[in-house]
């Protein structure tokens, strides 16, 4: 008799990468240590267009570098310790946690606390709208400078009471801004 054995796709994986098309992410591929049959199936199940593999460590950091040489952001997630290696050569590693080996967890930029793949595209949104607010916090303070300094200076106001209307202004901009990423987190 025979006995097959065949490892599960993860059953939110599909259901991840169509949330991380929806946020933007422009190219998804999967490159596994698995045979290239395997590779394809378990990519096509998924719904990622790009499957590569029996990849050995090396080859999957040629391939983040053959990606990153086309003028891409490459963002690689792993969990294991042949993952590692491509995670430091990415511009950003994700290790997924919970799973993950000490190697992978310590090559990644971010380590996830668990396995959750629909935990991506929540990063992903989450960076986004954190970077967006720390571009609107320059501009808000370049504004500042110019416009509420030049304001208060021209008030006949001591030294400390300026410093002290410009200290309240900052902390409440920092409450709003704190805010803002923590709603946008909601969503």
């Amino acid at each position: 008799g025979w006995v097959g054995l065949q490892d599960q796709t993860r059953p939110e994986a599909k259901e991840a990468l169509a949330e991380l098309r929806e946020a933007g992410v422009r190219r998804i591929a999967m490159v596994s240590g698995d045979r290239q049959p395997v590779a394809t199936r378990v990519a096509a199940e998924i719904g990622c267009e790009e499957a590569k593999g029996e990849c050995l460590p090396q080859n999957k950091v040629e391939f983040v570098r053959a990606v990153k040489a086309k003028g891409y952001k490459v963002a690689v997630i792993g969990d294991g310790v042949n993952d590692a290696p491509a995670l430091a050569a990415g511009d950003i590693g994700i290790a997924m946690g919970a799973a993950g080996s000490e190697v992978a967890i310590h090559s990644a930029t971010i380590a996830l606390m668990n396995n959750d793949l629909r935990r991506l595209p929540f990063l992903v949104k989450l960076s986004r709208s954190t970077r967006a607010v720390i571009n609107q916090n320059f501009l808000f303070g370049v504004l500042f400078i110019k416009l509420i300094d030049n304001s208060l200076n021209l008030l006949d106001l001591s030294y400390f009471t300026i410093m002290m209307v410009k200290g309240a202004i900052i902390l409440f901009a920092a409450l709003m801004d704190s805010l803002r990423v923590k709603l946008a987190t909601l969503r």
